[in-house]
């Protein structure tokens, strides 16, 4: 299983991919405006100041230890909240190999080795260069890919592509097999209690006649 987390301003979006195929989303109220006022209340600074450290400086060590222990218990108090998630995909036969982080993943300093060690799962930044790799998809000359545009990219792609990542099939077609054999077992007790009144009705109809 591959997860990509994506870090949004107010909210992080968690996507499980097995096989090519996604199996589950899962949606964090809490993004970087809610990780800006957290730090704001423990560091007594304004919201923007607050989010301006944390982009400028992530958990990267320096002299200022009060700084440095605001935005590292932050960040680890919030990685806890994606790292419960990710245990309710883990069972014995499976379990997160990978986790793809984009969004403002890009922008905090030291965020990945920390989301490593909190999640225990190897993390990484999502390339956005490994896109051209796929063959079916054609980037026009003098265009340049950014991190920032990988959320765009990922509305813009074919329908071929995407169709691998539409769970609502998968569960339509989960559902339709449940109807159908409730649809059996119905028939099959209607016809049950069908028979059962013919033979009733038939050997009250004998007994008449005796």
């Amino acid at each position: 299983i591959i997860a990509l987390i994506h870090i949004g301003s107010n909210a992080t979006g968690i996507l499980f991919i097995q096989n090519k195929h996604l199996i589950m989303t899962r949606t964090i109220v809490k993004g970087t405006a809610q990780l800006a006022k957290s730090i704001s209340t423990t560091r007594g600074i304004s919201v923007d100041a607050a989010l301006e450290e944390l982009l400028r400086f992530g958990i990267d060590k320096t002299d200022n230890t009060q700084r440095y222990e605001a935005i590292r218990n932050t960040l680890h108090s919030y990685l806890q909240e994606i790292a419960f998630t990710f245990n309710s995909v883990v069972s014995d036969n499976t379990k997160v190999q990978t986790a793809l982080m984009l969004g403002a993943s890009n922008y905090i300093p030291g965020l990945i080795p920390l989301a490593s060690e909190v999640l225990q799962t190897p993390c990484e930044l999502f390339d956005v260069g490994q896109i051209v790799q796929n063959k079916s998809i054609k980037i026009k000359p003098n265009v340049s890919l950014i991190q920032q545009a990988t959320v765009s990219l990922g509305a813009a792609l074919p329908t071929s592509i995407m169709a691998n990542f539409n769970i609502h099939p998968n569960q339509e077609d989960a559902g339709s097999k449940s109807l159908f054999i409730k649809q059996i077992i119905t028939t099959s007790i209607l016809l049950l209690l069908i028979f059962s009144s013919l033979m009733v009705h038939m050997y009250l109809q004998k007994r008449k006649l005796y």
